[in-house]
């Protein structure tokens, strides 16, 4: 008898043991329920939407205003033009990251570190649906985190309406809950209830034109409704004036001067992304425009058209306009013209020598100089591949000024 209470003791305790082994918290990987604890693991986790989400190249975009030597398949148009099988842009990686940190921030006991990250985080999911509902329309929406197995994964898309409603929640979550500029210390490189303000006033108008000159009607709010939200949205970050257009007096080379900058400039730039020659962080646009392997890059004619002369009168309204040469079409312009192209006389900044268009670089021959540093930049190699320094804007209060001039009818 003894020998059976003892073999049942030994049973049960070994039970015991394997129960207490299954319950250990593994060894090698941070649990979900053992993270999202601080202030710390929050900001690290929502880094990655930084990363991940910023376009981090001024010129990665072919349209009727900028080609390259080798026409994009969307430029070409007909039936060059493949809809893959697979990615494209359809991928959702991001917003799970972003559903994951929503799930589990209150795990935080500091709670207004949980409502900033989670203001966050909402930004970036609108900016994210941003970019969805451009490239693809209708697409589905997502705000809870899913498993692999999960059928919710396979659900019909949901309607534009739907995702722009979400997306205006998100952003004004944003606006609401994230520090001001003056909190975050004047640094455009995190994203504040400005920066929310931006992608709101932004993300309406596109809406509201869109609707509107594709004649596009949908239940729920019309093209005006949206139009009024970017108008209030611009409205509320001039009325901040926390913002202003960046000028020394200089108007024929604050221009370029101001997108050749090592570091961004904190009074109109509302959010940037930061390069470090020192820390290996760099781009590629001066390499792009002046390196004849990187597709040669030119403005189109139509893009330089749009300049208005310098009386503020339309290039386009004078006659003869359509058979001018270069030197002529150049003379008397905005003087931004000169600021985003070589025109007669272009001087590389910091230089002396006087530079021509080079048609061994620019196909259209009207060559981009916005982003080209002085040659002395980044160790002196500025001009090769991915060697550029100077910081990226997100936004910029000049296009909050567009927006609203863009929207307002009077």
């Amino acid at each position: 008898m003894k020998r059976y209470i003892l073999a049942a003791m030994t049973l049960c305790m070994g039970l015991s043991s394997c129960d207490s082994l299954l319950d250990l918290q593994p060894q090698s990987q941070i649990s979900q329920t053992d993270y999202f604890k601080t202030e710390t693991d929050l900001q690290l986790f929502s880094n990655s939407f930084y990363n991940n989400l910023l376009d981090k190249s001024p010129f990665d975009m072919q349209s009727d205003v900028y080609v390259q030597q080798n026409l994009s398949v969307e430029m070409l148009g007909g039936t060059n033009r493949d809809v893959p099988a697979s990615g494209g842009g359809w991928s959702w990686t991001d917003l799970r990251k972003m559903n994951t940190l929503l799930t589990y921030a209150d795990q935080c006991p500091d709670k207004d570190v949980v409502l900033k990250y989670k203001a966050v985080t909402r930004f970036f999911r609108a900016f994210f649906y941003f970019e969805k509902v451009k490239r693809f329309g209708d697409v589905p929406w997502y705000d809870t985190e899913l498993a692999s197995t999960d059928e919710t994964l396979y659900k019909a898309r949901d309607s534009r309406e739907l995702i722009m409603t979400h997306m205006i929640e998100d952003v004004d979550f944003a606006i609401e809950n994230l520090p001001s500029k003056d909190e975050e210390k004047s640094s455009p490189f995190r994203v504040n209830k400005y920066a929310a303000l931006a992608l709101k006033s932004q993300f309406c108008l596109y809406e509201g034109t869109y609707r509107k000159y594709h004649k596009i009607t949908l239940a729920g709010h019309d093209y005006n409704y949206y139009l009024q939200q970017s108008v209030d949205a611009s409205e509320k970050l001039m009325a901040s004036s926390k913002y202003k257009l960046y000028s020394t007096g200089k108007p024929n080379e604050d221009y370029v001067n101001l997108f050749a900058k090592e570091d961004a400039d904190p009074d109109e730039y509302i959010l940037a992304i930061k390069f470090d020659y020192g820390m290996s962080i760099l781009h590629n646009a001066a390499g792009h425009t002046l390196v004849p392997t990187q597709g040669k890059p030119g403005l189109t004619r139509k893009m330089v058209n749009t300049y208005l002369m310098k009386d503020g009168t339309a290039f386009t309204n004078q006659s003869g306009w359509q058979e001018m040469q270069f030197i002529d079409e150049t003379k008397n312009r905005d003087p931004r013209l000169a600021q985003s192209i070589r025109t007669p006389g272009y001087k590389r900044l910091q230089t002396t020598k006087v530079l021509a268009p080079d048609l061994s670089l620019s196909v259209t021959g009207y060559q981009p100089i916005k982003f080209v540093q002085e040659p002395t930049a980044s160790g002196g190699n500025v001009d090769r591949n991915d060697r550029s320094t100077n910081d990226l804007p997100v936004y910029r209060y000049a296009e909050i000024l567009l927006n609203y001039a863009e929207q307002k009818p009077n």
